[in-house]
């Protein structure tokens, strides 16, 4: 190998060291703290769920989300925590009497736990995927009074002209790791076991 080549290949390699992997391709293009607010925006974030049992298929859908979203610094995702609350009152199946017995002690006790919360503590196994980057997010999530922890894939979006962030994500809920019992017999039958969640979040920045 030639001195010339040599030379280039430890300028290469110093290049390489000396920058993270998220410097040459970042989602934001800027530094510093980042602030988005989840609520009213032109496009309405929502939460899909879907319940597959022997006997019946139910497919709910829940709005009026509320939340927050922020990274310490806007150049790294990793610095990312968001808190998303989801009012188990706006859940709706189609039946309205399923739903009367959604929110009833039985199943979800919306008097007592009226919101069904993500706290976001941490993001890793960030990759940059043309105009999104996909992540796997960790927290806890607390249904019925019970929280438990959760890792889940994510993709993150964000378009600058309208200082919108987007995130989708999807994961399943076993519904005896929240003490949902539900009626005799309904678990299992009527209603999954467990249930998939599928969320889009939408974040206006601040």
């Amino acid at each position: 190998m030639s001195s010339q080549s040599l030379a280039f290949g430890f300028v290469l390699c110093a290049c390489l060291v000396g920058q993270p992997a998220w410097a040459t391709e970042t989602l934001f293009k800027r530094q510093g703290p980042l602030s988005f607010v989840i609520g009213d925006t032109p496009s309405k974030s929502q939460v899909v769920f879907l319940s597959d049992a022997p006997l019946e298929k139910v497919r709910g859908t829940a709005e009026g989300i509320t939340g927050s979203v922020r990274l310490t610094d806007a150049s790294d995702l990793a610095t990312t925590t968001a808190r998303i609350s989801v009012p188990v009152a706006s859940m709706r199946t189609g039946n309205p009497m399923r739903d009367k017995h959604l929110v009833s002690d039985e199943w979800l006790d919306a008097a007592k736990f009226p919101n069904i919360t993500f706290e976001l503590a941490s993001v890793d196994g960030v990759r940059m995927e043309g105009d999104h980057a996909a992540v796997t997010v960790h927290g806890a999530i607390t249904i019925n009074g019970t929280s438990k922890t959760l890792a889940a894939p994510a993709q993150i979006a964000f378009r600058g002209d309208k200082n919108i962030l987007k995130i989708t994500t999807k994961f399943n809920v076993t519904l005896r790791d929240f003490h949902i019992k539900g009626q005799v017999g309904m678990i299992g039958s009527k209603v999954g076991e467990t249930v998939q969640v599928e969320g889009t979040f939408y974040g206006v920045g601040k």
